[in-house]
């Protein structure tokens, strides 16, 4: 790998671009972190991923280190987890700890797979290393995946202000496909974790599909109440220097923002609410709706939208909160037609809000 200062022989070396780095923000730390992805020039093989840290600002290095794979798919089985390209992303938060997040696909029987994939969130601070973020396995495959990716890949993480985890990453659609080159159109999801990366909130699709492809998505410390990511607009999908699978095209690069689904919206009053409140507007509901809620005591609470079968559809809220009015918003644009519920849960009791989402 030939970092300086390194005091062990070399791991496997990256043989394709595969490389991410970050750098602690907390003042006086001098830690920085490069993770990899063992890509061999030609050929299959379970791809293997590593990290190496530097304490002093990259005049020495640690020994690289093997992270292992998550517990992805069926472990115990014929079917193993398997790194790719850009897979590993890592990231210092406020307490200078180090976070990853990677993509995993299949490998069976020497042959990787594009798909199934799945996204997940490691840090040896948790009772669990790893912890599963989000799983792509659409039920139709009409195209192609662009070279060097698989079903859902190139994840980047961020951090509030609150110490609540925000990742996005590119995800092909099954069933979007371009017509000029044959290869799949992704969409940019995210999801976001209130308690350190042990449990995250389903994933979340924040761009419309439609026949252009959003790619190489790069989360941003959300500000405030604010959520935001960058991203690359392709017009025809497919990478023009890879074999032309697609024609050489002008793409905006954008920054989407939207509201923090942890945010407060305003700091609690003086006197708490008398009782557990919950509105929404609008209701019915079409694409975003606000979620008005009261808190009366302070103490754990969830926010969550179900189905009319009671089946969890998206957790809005969750984590301890003083006695006071918070607002949380559900976008509910890939939901089905159809009757939810919002509940909300503290100190044991609970209320709910029925909504209406119509076409």
């Amino acid at each position: 790998m030939g970092i300086k200062g390194q005091r062990a022989p070399p791991q496997p070396e990256p043989l394709f671009p595969s490389h991410n780095i970050a750098a602690s923000k907390v003042v006086g730390s001098n830690k920085a972190c490069i993770t990899w992805v063992a890509v061999p020039a030609s050929g299959y093989m379970q791809e293997p991923g590593f990290y190496c840290e530097t304490r002093d600002g990259g005049d020495n290095w640690d020994v690289p280190v093997d992270i292992g794979f998550p517990p992805a798919f069926n472990p115990g089985s014929e079917t193993l987890p398997s790194y790719s390209v850009s897979s590993l992303f890592p990231f210092y938060d406020r307490s200078d700890n180090l976070h990853i997040v990677g993509n995993v696909s299949p490998y069976v029987r020497d042959t990787n797979w594009v798909i199934p994939g799945q996204i997940w969130h490691w840090c040896t601070a948790n009772p669990d290393t790893w912890n599963l973020i989000h799983v792509a396995s659409p039920d139709s495959w009409l195209g192609n995946i662009p070279n060097n990716s698989v079903a859902c890949c190139r994840p980047s993480l961020g951090q509030d202000d609150r110490g609540n985890l925000f990742v996005a990453w590119e995800e092909f659609s099954g069933v979007n496909v371009e017509p000029t080159t044959n290869r799949l159109r992704a969409d940019i999801w995210y999801s976001y974790s209130t308690d350190n990366g042990v449990t995250w909130a389903a994933g979340t699709r924040i761009t419309d599909g439609g026949d252009v492809t959003y790619r190489f998505p790069s989360i941003l410390n959300p500000i405030g109440d604010t959520v935001m990511v960058e991203y690359l607009i392709d017009q025809v999908a497919g990478y023009f220097v890879q074999n032309a699978e697609g024609a050489a095209t002008n793409n905006p690069v954008v920054v989407q923002k939207w509201e923090n689904p942890d945010a407060v919206a305003e700091a609690p009053i003086s006197t708490p609410p008398a009782r557990m409140e919950i509105t929404a507007g609008p209701n019915p509901v079409r694409g975003r709706t606000a979620m008005s809620y009261a808190l009366p005591r302070s103490g754990d609470m969830s926010l969550v939208v179900y189905d009319a079968t009671g089946r969890p559809v998206q957790t809005l809220a969750s984590g301890s909160r003083p006695a006071g009015r918070y607002t949380a918003t559900w976008d509910a644009r890939d939901a089905a037609a159809g009757i939810y519920f919002c509940t909300l849960e503290s100190g044991g009791s609970s209320t709910s809000r029925k909504l209406v989402r119509v076409d």
